[in-house]
């Protein structure tokens, strides 16, 4: 998942877990919610592992966003 102020980008890697091709978008904010619409995907599909990305400044530094992505991670 790409981590983003008014959508997350969702790739889906091939099964050999070497390449992620888009899948889509899921909007912030929206019903029924980020977690549960993660949640229905992960069924859907039968993803084993969520990996959501890190976003970080030109400079490296964490930022809000980066912050951001960590809770909604943990």
């Amino acid at each position: 998942m790409d981590w983003g102020v008014k959508r997350f980008g969702v790739a889906i890697s091939d099964p050999k877990r070497r390449m992620a091709v888009p899948h889509g978008t899921i909007r912030v904010g929206q019903p029924p919610g980020e977690l549960k619409a993660v949640a229905a995907l992960v069924q859907e599909l039968g993803i084993a592992v969520v990996v959501v990305g890190h976003p970080r400044s030109m400079s490296g530094a964490s930022g809000p966003r980066a912050q951001q992505a960590e809770a909604f991670a943990a």
